[in-house]
């Protein structure tokens, strides 16, 4: 999504604000926030704020059902007057039942008293709106529905924040013009479990751009690079890489991080679970030669390390003798 169609002044006054209207809108935090919007604060509380109507009423506490629900998104559709919008409002605050979305989506899809371009109003509506984040995670959800043609670019916008990424992802899916370069598009912009979650849909691409950006960044994160070093190293071909005897210095860097992921346990398998893993270093070796940087020497110290303990249990790494004692030889000589 280009920086000037999200910044537009949006007018949708389609439905009543039935909210306080002293709060600031989610979508208006977003739009105007400087730099990376995935942990950005939002300007409701994560509990239900006690202002929430444009009158003194409190939220209800209830035990509202999905029946109440869909009940109230047609009643609404129907006759979008203030009670209307109220009742709808108050639901979709009620935390326990904010955690399903899409079980709602599904609902709507099938209702026979519910259009896709009526429907699209009130959700865009909510988006562009709405003061707090359930409410407009709910928009999303149900535009996702829509096949409207704005679904994409919002999709890909509020799904840079974390809170949204889940049903930014489905809606992608369905109604970008290419998911698979809508999704790639949007891991770029997260950094934590959004990362993890965007490139782990990526994995089974034949896109050459996306293949490279896999090796290079895409197993980055701030959680753990081991979540993805395995699979990106599988998805993105690394070993063809590594055999290119014109190596890019930041494949030769990516490789680095990956194979010292590769040593955090736990999360991956590793080495153990990597079947070029024998010729991948060899030819990593051989592009590095004999001045290592800091990192460079820090992967050689941890592989004689791990080659001395694997000699002890071979089953765990399916490297030949022969590989792991030439192997262990040449890094005990670059550190020397």
């Amino acid at each position: 999504m280009s920086s000037k169609s999200h910044r537009k002044l949006r007018k949708r006054a389609d439905f009543p604000r039935v909210w306080d209207l002293s709060r600031r809108s989610v979508w208006s935090a977003l739009r105007y926030a400087r730099g990376p919007l995935e942990n950005l604060p939002l300007p409701d509380s994560d509990g239900v704020p006690t202002n929430v109507f444009d009158w003194p009423m409190p939220v209800r506490p209830g035990m509202y059902l999905d029946d109440d629900l869909i009940r109230a998104i047609v009643n609404v559709l129907r006759m979008p007057a203030r009670s209307q919008m109220y009742r709808l409002y108050e639901i979709l605050l009620q935390p326990w039942f904010l955690r399903e979305p899409e079980v709602t989506a599904d609902r709507l899809r099938r209702h026979p008293a519910v259009a896709p371009e009526p429907l699209a109003r009130l959700s865009k509506f909510l988006i562009y709106n709405a003061p707090d984040r359930h409410a407009v995670l709910y928009g999303l959800s149900w535009l996702s529905l829509c096949q409207d043609p704005e679904a994409e670019e919002l999709a890909g916008f509020l799904g840079q924040h974390e809170f949204f990424m889940t049903e930014a992802i489905p809606a992608l899916q369905e109604n970008a013009a290419d998911p698979e370069i809508a999704i790639w598009g949007l891991a770029q912009q997260l950094k934590s479990y959004g990362r993890i979650r965007t490139v782990n849909l990526l994995l089974k691409t034949d896109k050459p751009e996306i293949m490279k950006w896999l090796l290079l960044e895409g197993f980055r994160n701030r959680i753990a690079h081991e979540y993805l070093s395995l699979q990106v190293a599988l998805a993105g071909d690394l070993i063809s890489a590594l055999r290119n005897p014109g190596v890019e210095h930041a494949l030769i860097d990516a490789a680095t991080d990956i194979f010292l992921a590769f040593f955090d346990g736990g999360l991956t398998m590793g080495w153990s679970g990597y079947p070029d893993g024998e010729e991948a270093f060899a030819l990593w070796l051989e592009h590095v030669g004999k001045t290592l940087d800091e990192k460079q020497h820090r992967l050689v110290e941890q592989m004689c390390v791990y080659l001395k303990e694997k000699r002890r249990i071979p089953d765990v790494l399916p490297w030949s003798d022969q590989a792991v004692a030439e192997t262990l030889k040449r890094c005990e000589a670059l550190l020397a």
